[in-house]
């Protein structure tokens, strides 16, 4: 039995940059919308800077992508080598002679690895999001 779940070590990595994604195409088409209503292009976007559609998105993304960091979080520490243990790579040998499961030990490590990287850098962007709004004017 693996220790840590395939859909978990996915989602560790992959959560973070989807929903920044998702969040980076939400927010042009509601700046679009905002600066161009009808045919005519406006100054400034109808109803301010940061409308109720742009904070609902920007912390439903940041909760999403904060969990997808937790989860790469708490895969790593399931599968880090315990401590005073053998070394690394007495593990990795023990782990390809061991059942076929523990063969993707490395992998699965990697994956919790990239995932805390990626986690943190997505979740950073979901944040710069919600405060580039304040600092640049949508329509111009």
């Amino acid at each position: 039995m693996r220790p840590v779940g395939s859909l978990a070590l996915w989602f560790g990595l992959w959560g973070a940059p989807v929903v920044w994604s998702l969040q980076v195409m939400l927010d042009y088409a509601v700046a679009a919308h905002a600066c161009y209503p009808h045919r005519t292009p406006l100054a400034q976007p109808a109803g301010g800077t940061l409308d109720p559609v742009t904070i609902g998105a920007a912390a439903v993304a940041l909760l999403i992508a904060v969990a997808a960091l937790a989860v790469a979080l708490r895969s790593w520490w399931t599968l880090r080598p315990p401590a005073g243990s053998a070394t690394e790579s007495t593990l990795l040998r023990d782990a390809r002679d061991s059942t076929p499961g523990d063969q993707h030990l490395p992998r699965m490590r990697f994956m919790a690895a990239a995932g805390i990287m990626t986690g943190a850098v997505f979740t950073f962007g979901v944040v710069l999001n919600v405060i580039s709004p304040a600092l640049v004017p949508s329509c111009q």
